[in-house]
């Protein structure tokens, strides 16, 4: 999974495609935003309750 990140407005990889990987930036935001408003509960609070 490439990062995602915005430069100067635009929407850019991080690493070259194959380099590396990251869980952070503009996808994993969009989606535990989505994810708070879906369940009214935070990515981190879900993960408490499964008990992990």
């Amino acid at each position: 999974m490439d990062l995602l990140k915005i430069v100067d407005g635009k929407l850019v990889n991080e690493y070259k495609p194959g380099r590396s990987w990251a869980y952070r930036g503009p996808s994993i935001e969009l989606l535990t935003t989505i994810i708070k408003k879906t369940t009214g509960q935070s990515v981190a609070d879900i993960v408490k309750e499964q008990g992990h």
